[in-house]
């Protein structure tokens, strides 16, 4: 039986607020959201939305391909941006805990961007070279790409993470509009804490919460500023 269209694509760099996003969409709709990359992937029936850490559109359509076994053209796209020295530290956090491994601050950004991932992930990249991206080079790509993005047959939204938090109300029901779904916001789920991988007591899953964790994270911190400047501009993380 060919598979359904998922209604959406979620695009965000690891650890940027997409569990979060689609927790509160998939109880706002009655409907499951997905990823690309979970094991036994189905799209019956379809999910409202389907996430993807894709550094393009290119890339995104090499994904669906090999991962779904479709050629599904997505007609919707959500595009989701986070500070980055949030998305670092989290990205950090992550990679530690699932390579169990301790990590060197001031050498992360130099990091293999797939270590953490399973090879699923990594084998439906578009060209080799993905695979040997750093964490740096791989946020560098994907802001560039996303952006800014444009394409005349997909209609795509761009939210950022930290009005998801302080405006969720006003954000989510725009993403619900461009979604078509017009009952009530799943309100109970804008504290739901997901994906929490690192047992260490920091805050988590708040606005610009490094600035509460300058002094654990001082070095990843500084090499994000200097290293990421200009995507920190560009995303208008700069005040």
């Amino acid at each position: 039986m060919k598979a359904s269209s998922p209604d959406s694509f979620l695009i965000g760099y690891p650890r940027s607020g997409t569990n979060f996003l689609q927790s509160v969409v998939e109880a706002s709709s009655n409907r499951q959201a997905r990823s690309l990359y979970q094991s036994k992937l189905s799209l019956n029936p379809a999910p409202i939305s389907l996430k993807s850490h894709a550094f393009s559109l290119k890339t995104l359509l090499h994904e669906i391909h090999v991962l779904t076994k479709q050629d599904i053209s997505p007609e919707k796209i959500i595009i989701i941006f986070r500070d980055p020295r949030d998305v670092i530290i989290s990205y950090f956090e992550f990679t530690e805990t699932i390579l169990k491994l301790s990590l060197k601050q001031d050498s992360f950004l130099q990091k293999m961007f797939f270590d953490p991932f399973n090879i699923t992930a990594r084998n439906a990249q578009t060209e080799d070279y993905l695979d040997t991206l750093t964490v740096e080079e791989a946020y560098k790509l994907h802001a560039k790409n996303w952006f800014e993005f444009e394409d005349d047959k997909i209609n795509s939204l761009v939210v950022h993470f930290e009005k998801l938090k302080v405006k969720p109300t006003k954000e989510f029901r725009k993403i619900l509009d461009f979604l078509d779904i017009t009952g009530p916001i799943a309100e109970d789920k804008f504290d739901l804490k997901v994906s929490q991988y690192s047992e260490n007591d920091r805050p988590r899953g708040i606005a610009r919460g490094w600035k509460q964790n300058i002094h654990r994270y001082r070095v990843l911190i500084n090499q994000v500023e200097k290293q990421l400047s200009q995507e920190i501009d560009m995303l208008g993380y700069n005040d």
